[in-house]
């Protein structure tokens, strides 16, 4: 084996140490885009996923808001319409208390001061009605004009003050106002 045969073949060994070096390091190369764009990806997605879970929640409390703004403007509208039901009634109680379902409400009412307060409780009204309560009050009840300001309706005391009842037009829709704003708020809910 002469000079040039053993240059050739060290040529030969390098050529193939140098393709065997080459191809390994293409592969770890492309081994190594890979895994990168595969972490890319992952770092993407997951990226993604938190924006995403971001704008869940962010959405979740914008929905939140809307529903508190939402029922705040329906109590609101609720509120106005029950205290224009209310204006009205009290538009309409001195026509009211000069028909005969006021003077049937008036005994509705003394039948039950009787039976809850006794024979001896004193009924208070206003000044147009105490000569219409006189008429269909029992003897043993005592009627006297009320000193706060109602505009129909009676107010009772028994006779040791410890009990008291208000039937007065203002309680009576009070109360139906209460009950009125607790059904619509009910329904919305």
């Amino acid at each position: 084996m002469g000079f040039k045969e053993i240059l050739q073949q060290i040529e030969e060994q390098r050529d193939k140490t140098i393709k065997s070096i080459t191809s390994d390091a293409k592969a770890q190369i492309t081994k190594i885009e890979e895994e990168t764009a595969n972490r890319k990806k992952e770092i993407k997605l997951h990226s993604r996923s938190a924006s995403k879970d971001e704008t869940m929640r962010e959405m979740e409390r914008e929905v939140y808001v809307y529903r508190v703004e939402a029922k705040k403007l329906h109590r609101e509208a609720v509120n106005e319409l029950v205290n224009g039901a209310l204006k009205q009634l009290a538009g309409n109680l001195e026509a009211f208390s000069s028909s005969p379902k006021y003077q049937k409400l008036l005994s509705k009412i003394l039948a039950k001061v009787k039976t809850e307060l006794g024979q001896s409780a004193v009924v208070y009204v206003r000044k147009e009605d105490l000569e219409k309560v006189k008429r269909v009050l029992p003897t043993s009840i005592r009627a006297e004009q009320s000193k706060d300001d109602i505009s129909g309706g009676i107010k009772a005391v028994s006779q040791d003050g410890r009990l008291s009842m208000d039937f007065s037009l203002e309680s009576i829709a009070g109360s139906l106002q209460d009950k009125l704003v607790y059904r619509l708020l009910k329904e919305v809910e």
